[in-house]
């Protein structure tokens, strides 16, 4: 296999940088020597010298870097380095393979919907004896029964569970919902080394001293709402009375697909069923 072929097998042919490396190097060397001259108030030099030292050393660097990487290219190394992440490839194109194979085996054996728009992503906190923690669960209507799915179809999935609608008593949402106030901003002033760099890009020495001010940041007031209501949902599992809690916006998931079941169209139809009962006819 040539090595042309070879690194087409990769993503990224191996790379140590050097020109950029020492591109680097060349530039903090030039910008340190300008920072010094500038803020010593002395002039050492011509304002020639100043001014083009740096970018004579950027060209300086950026070659002295080519040298080093056509170098690595041309080593033992470099073939060792791309053996390397050829395998590492392989392994993971191999992965990737087996993940796409368990996720749509996951997806015909929970009968899953062909299309996401479907099926709903709500968040399961607590509850249900078969799921002990917290799961993102991809949530759907079929056949009268509520679908849950694990959202992770791949190899950590933690399976589904059916429940009839039948044994589902009722849902609601309890708890509170708040807002708070943040406050950010204000600082500002003295210097910032990351504007001295910009600006010596842009402007030389002299960029490098009026990029180093910082400019005081405006305050900022910023409204956060924190949602901790929860909802919870009533059902019979094998007989038993059980409570599974789910995050707040479940509940209008659950509102549009079982609204029977929300606990105040629970109540006003008990009360009409008993009113019925309680009725009689001459």
């Amino acid at each position: 296999m040539s090595e042309v072929s070879r690194e087409s097998k990769v993503t990224k042919y191996p790379y140590k940088g050097y020109a950029l490396n020492w591109l680097s190097i060349a530039f903090f060397a030039g910008l340190v020597f300008d920072l010094i001259i500038i803020f010593s108030g002395t002039l050492m030099f011509p304002p020639k010298f100043v001014f083009l030292m740096p970018p004579v050393l950027l060209v300086i660097g950026y070659c002295f870097g080519l040298i080093l990487e056509k170098r690595y290219k041309n080593s033992d190394q470099y073939n060792k380095d791309l053996n390397t992440q050829i395998e590492y490839q392989k392994n993971i194109d191999e992965r990737n393979r087996r993940l796409f194979e368990i996720s749509e085996a996951n997806k015909v054996k929970y009968e899953l919907p062909k299309s996401n728009l479907e099926y709903k992503v709500i968040t399961y906190l607590r509850g249900h004896p078969e799921f002990k923690d917290k799961l993102s669960f991809m949530v759907w209507i079929k056949d009268s029964n509520l679908n849950l799915v694990d959202y992770n179809l791949g190899f950590a999935c933690k399976g589904g569970v059916k429940i009839s609608v039948d044994n589902i008593k009722s849902f609601t949402r309890k708890g509170d919902i708040r807002t708070e106030t943040r406050v950010t901003g204000g600082g500002g002033g003295g210097s910032s080394i990351k504007g001295a760099v910009i600006g010596e890009v842009i402007a030389g020495p002299a960029g490098a001293i009026i990029g180093s001010r910082k400019k005081n940041e405006a305050i900022k007031t910023e409204n956060i709402v924190i949602d901790e209501r929860q909802t919870i949902m009533e059902i019979d599992h094998n007989g038993e009375r059980k409570f599974l809690f789910f995050d707040s916006k479940a509940y209008e998931v659950f509102l549009q697909m079982i609204p029977e079941k929300e606990i105040s169209f629970v109540i006003s139809n008990n009360d009409i069923n008993a009113t019925s009962s309680n009725t009689t006819s001459f």
